[in-house]
């Protein structure tokens, strides 16, 4: 301790030591204000987020936020997120755009979370264009992102792109060879367009059995329509062709192999059926031939429940193969007849 105070304050090492002293205190006070800024940005930040949801659509003060504070953008996407489950597409969309318009400087990895949601935003209000767009920027980030190519595959089945879909498809192979089925899926598609033979490995998936079916009745061959029916129990991906065709007798005798069959062509009296398990035709049996009801056949995917107006090979939302399930209701016929008086 005595050395220590008998060092003169000309000594370099009292300099050293005071300049210490000065740095660590500046430190300190850096530290607290930078901890005190962020804090208040914070409850800044919340209280904006909370007036927004609830009335906020001014963009000027949207703008001013994400200006100020280049760090909100994960917290805003949330809120995006939120018009986006509440099926508020429109101001999800803008604003994903504003979000990303105001924070271009944060990582790959946040841009490609937020644009990812904005173009499904785009494509749940139908701009594919956009939302194509949107996704090959996404990929020019990240090549390797699963969710958007994902994403593409589903638009580009929505326009029945199948050239650029097994490109995408090829990508998704090299992460994973869970989808080198659906390659070789798409494959056999574009095969079948021009005339070719699709791979034995997917011949009896049920889009190629409907469109074998198909061939059969433009070739007139009904009696091997029904034999494809009754093989693998195929005739519950062929329901709502087969209820439009009309079998002879010996025909009928190909349908009494399938208990399927048999309900099905029992609704119209055709033929005798032990017991119904499909309610539908049950019901239909009993009221054929007052012509005063149809089955209603619908396209539902038994993986996410997702409804179309026609049958589907992959679901266009949840993306699953062969998950296509044909439902039946009945619906009334209308009571208007053909009358050449109305053209009159």
């Amino acid at each position: 301790m005595d050395t220590f105070f008998s060092i003169s304050y000309r000594d370099p090492l009292v300099g050293i030591i005071s300049l210490s002293s000065i740095i660590f205190i500046v430190w300190i006070i850096n530290s607290l204000l930078s901890r005190y800024k962020k804090l208040q940005k914070s409850k800044q930040l919340e209280k904006f987020v909370e007036n927004f949801t609830k009335t906020s659509t001014d963009e000027v003060e949207f703008e001013k936020l994400v200006t100020e504070f280049p760090s909100s953008a994960k917290m805003l996407s949330i809120v995006g997120k939120g018009y986006y489950l509440s099926g508020e597409y429109e101001k999800a969309a803008r604003f994903f755009a504003l979000i990303l318009k105001y924070t271009l400087k944060t990582d790959k990895q946040t841009n490609a979370k937020i644009m990812l949601h904005l173009a499904k935003s785009f494509i749940k209000l139908g701009f594919l264009g956009r939302a194509k767009t949107t996704l090959i920027e996404i990929l020019r980030l990240q090549p390797k992102n699963e969710d958007a190519l994902k994403e593409l595959i589903g638009l580009y089945i929505r326009v029945n792109d199948y050239e650029d879909t097994l490109g995408a498809l090829q990508a998704l192979e090299e992460l994973d060879e869970k989808y080198t089925k659906y390659n070789l899926f798409f494959a056999g598609v574009k095969a079948i367009k021009i005339g070719l033979k699709i791979d034995t490995q997917i011949e009896n998936e049920p889009y190629f059995i409907r469109e074998k079916a198909k061939l059969l009745i433009a070739n007139n061959n009904q009696k091997a329509l029904f034999e494809l029916s009754i093989q693998n129990q195929n005739a519950r991906y062929l329901l709502d062709i087969l209820w439009r065709s009309y079998p002879n007798d010996d025909e009928l005798e190909i349908i009494k192999k399938s208990s399927l069959l048999m309900e099905l062509f029992a609704a119209k009296n055709m033929i005798k059926a032990d017991s119904f398990k499909l309610f539908e035709l049950e019901m239909m049996s009993y009221i054929y031939d007052k012509n005063i009801a149809d089955i209603l056949f619908g396209y539902r995917c038994t993986h996410c429940g997702k409804e179309e107006l026609d049958f589907f090979a992959i679901c266009k939302k949840c993306l699953s193969l062969s998950t296509c399930e044909i439902t039946l209701g009945l619906t009334r016929k209308s009571t208007d007849e053909f009358n050449m008086d109305s053209f009159s």
